[in-house]
């Protein structure tokens, strides 16, 4: 297929599988490469109600289920933004990515407000060493009791690999 104009290409469905064969140019001469030279990244958007986030303590929020045996879900990067303004949330404790049954935050977010929320948009801060748990649900939850009242609405998205070790 030696210089195959880009428009004569057939268009590849995401998300690009592990077998397929990349095309690439490079100083006019065409290259193929297997894509698991790649990264390839999924994302997920999950809406988080004011009920949900209110009770996110006592019910973590599924923003995933787990994959299967010898899988981990790997989060590499999550953005929590209200999407409806309102009344102010008073939590003391912070909200995060984790896994279901794990003991420690993946992503975590400063949202602890005390005022009202009328534009919120914050990336997950990521902590240098987290031990991932095998097929297991990835969660939004408060870390410690549920905040009291609030009334906003959240978008959380969330761009993650799944890890396959089978």
């Amino acid at each position: 297929m030696p210089n195959k104009s880009v428009p004569q290409l057939d268009a590849i469905a995401p998300p690009i599988q592990t077998t397929d064969l990349l095309h690439a140019v490079r100083a006019g001469k065409d290259f193929q490469g297997a894509a698991d030279l790649l990264i390839t990244y999924q994302k997920i958007v999950t809406q988080i109600s004011s009920a949900q986030f209110l009770a996110a303590a006592t019910t973590p929020i599924v923003i995933l289920a787990a994959q299967g045996t010898n899988t981990f879900i790997n989060p590499v990067l999550s953005v929590l933004r209200n999407v409806a303004g309102g009344g102010a949330y008073v939590s003391p404790d912070p909200a995060g990515i984790w896994h279901a049954s794990g003991t420690s935050a993946l992503h975590e977010f400063s949202l602890t407000v005390a005022t009202s929320i009328t534009e919120h948009v914050e990336q997950g801060e990521r902590f240098g060493k987290v031990k991932f748990v095998e097929n297991d649900d990835l969660v939004f939850k408060v870390d410690g009791v549920d905040p009291t009242i609030g009334t906003n609405e959240f978008e959380l998205t969330t761009w993650y690999t799944v890890l396959d070790f089978s």
